[in-house]
């Protein structure tokens, strides 16, 4: 009989993209793999069936503090746990991790392992009274996880810093720091640096507050004082549950004033990554490696970003050339929040003639040399014991 693995996160739709490559390893390794996630479509229960993976829905809310909501996802886990008796649970993220660890532990699973791919809003900097909150709940619940989980992972080190200074880490655990989640380098190949297209510069992410939509939007006004032939490209998905998500109305308003181009969400950034001069994300959100910069660096481009935990690691040895601001091999390195700083480097990779496409060329070789996705993924399922060491 196969063994079997549950695996519980948020969005089912990270499950059917950049995290299908685990979850294929998984059944070629011949077990029976269960995802529990919430929030998905049809395309992705077609990715689902497509590869053998058993699809669970879960009523989980993912933001907001609700105990009543969090107690009904805790419970549907514990029973789910009971009804499909896992070998392993592995969970990924906030929610599922401090719910799904006591779930499984109740519902007597042998082996429990975690995954943290960044701490989030809770852990992000700033804020008011709500933010705080939050942060003291997530702080309280990871404390009530930590000494039932047997292995946890990290992809910053700055993560793993917080978590032992707030004693987050139980004695008993086995933790392993990872370069990030790494990337499928023959699907996000090198894609030729497009010199006699237009200056583009793109930011894709989710469209928070903390995720720099706002910082990407004021450079741009900065950048088009000089270079108004410059375009702002914009991708991703509104998240209006989340308390710090940008409003349509605004975005709106920077596309009527000629700031940005905004194309929505899509299911393959790699069009909108080929056609950039830089993937920038001045995020000061809670990141643990950010996906959009390995996948920018996999293609070929520069990278610009803020002294972040997670982002920080995307720019290979950064040297200060001015206050706040380092120049990598790669990309450039900037104090959070300073937006002048921010239109600068863009500036920089307008005016110095091959800065980009050099800069995009160190990325392609630091994306070789560290986010080889079937390495990484090797490296887990050893770990946590699908596969042999």
């Amino acid at each position: 009989m196969s063994q079997v693995i549950a695996i519980v996160g948020s969005y089912a739709k990270g499950f059917s993209g950049f995290r299908s490559p685990i979850l294929r390893q998984i059944i070629e390794a011949g077990w029976q793999a269960h995802l529990i996630c919430s929030e998905h479509d049809d395309d992705d229960l077609a990715s689902f069936k497509s590869m053998g993976v058993t699809y669970h829905v879960a009523p989980l809310s993912r933001t907001g503090l609700n105990p009543l909501a969090d107690l009904k996802y805790q419970r549907y886990l514990t029973g789910l746990f009971r009804e499909l008796r896992p070998d392993i649970v592995f969970c990924y993220a906030q929610k599922p991790v401090v719910f799904g660890v006591p779930a499984a532990r109740k519902a007597g699973v042998g082996r429990v392992c975690a995954l943290m791919p960044g701490l989030g809003y809770a852990f992000s900097a700033g804020g008011g009274l709500k933010k705080k909150i939050a942060s003291a709940a997530a702080r309280g619940l990871h404390r009530r996880a930590k000494p039932l989980i047997d292995h946890l992972f990290f992809v910053n080190p700055q993560d793993q810093a917080d978590f032992r200074s707030h004693g987050l880490i139980g004695s008993q655990v086995e933790v392993t720091l990872l370069p990030g989640e790494g990337k499928d380098l023959a699907h996000f190949a090198r894609q030729p640096f497009p010199s006699q297209g237009k200056i583009r510069f793109s930011l894709i992410t989710r469209l928070l507050v903390d995720k720099g939509v706002l910082d990407f939007v004021e450079a741009a006004r900065i950048v088009k004082q000089t270079h108004p032939e410059a375009i702002f490209d914009v991708i991703g998905a509104y998240d209006e549950l989340n308390p710090g998500g940008v409003r349509r109305k605004e975005m709106e308003r920077w596309v009527d004033e000629g700031l940005i181009e905004y194309h929505g969400s899509t299911t393959d950034v790699r069009p909108y990554l080929a056609d950039s001069w830089a993937t920038v994300l001045p995020t000061t959100y809670r990141e643990g490696f950010p996906n959009v910069l390995m996948e920018g660096m996999a293609l070929g481009r520069a990278v610009v970003t803020y002294q972040n935990p997670g982002a920080s690691q995307a720019v290979d040895s950064p040297r200060e050339i001015e206050p706040g601001m380092g120049r990598g091999s790669n990309g450039f390195l900037l104090a959070p929040k300073r937006v002048d700083l921010l239109a600068k480097s863009l500036l920089m990779l307008i005016e110095e003639e091959g800065l980009a496409e050099a800069m995009g060329n160190a990325g392609r070789a630091f994306a070789e040399s560290y986010f080889d996705v079937a390495k990484i993924n090797t490296r887990i399922l050893q770990q946590i014991g699908v596969l042999a060491s």
